[in-house]
């Protein structure tokens, strides 16, 4: 019975985590996207030629890392926050 309690005290820290992570990924996610990508792709234009390219495309790939970013957090969340996730049970009796 104590490797099963300090299994369960593991998944439970590890469901905390999540827990704690996942907003703070939506958050950079949504930052990435809104206000850092857009930023780049103002520069990149007002820079112009082959540097502003180079910085547009910056813009572009820092918008495509918020959108992967939104995308797994926002399926990951909610199976965090679901009770069937959280319940683990190991009340098997030993084998003798």
């Amino acid at each position: 019975m104590a490797f099963g309690g300090w299994f369960k005290k593991l998944g439970q820290k590890i469901v905390n985590g999540f827990k704690k992570i996942i907003p703070i990924a939506k958050k950079v996610g949504q930052v990435a996207q809104n206000v850092v990508a857009p930023a780049l792709g103002t520069i990149g234009n007002m820079v112009g030629g082959a540097k502003g390219k180079v910085i547009d495309k910056w813009g572009n790939v820092v918008n495509e890392a918020g959108k992967q970013i939104n995308k797994y957090a926002n399926m990951v969340g909610p199976k965090v926050e679901d009770a069937r996730y959280k319940k683990i049970d190991f009340n098997v009796p030993l084998l003798k």
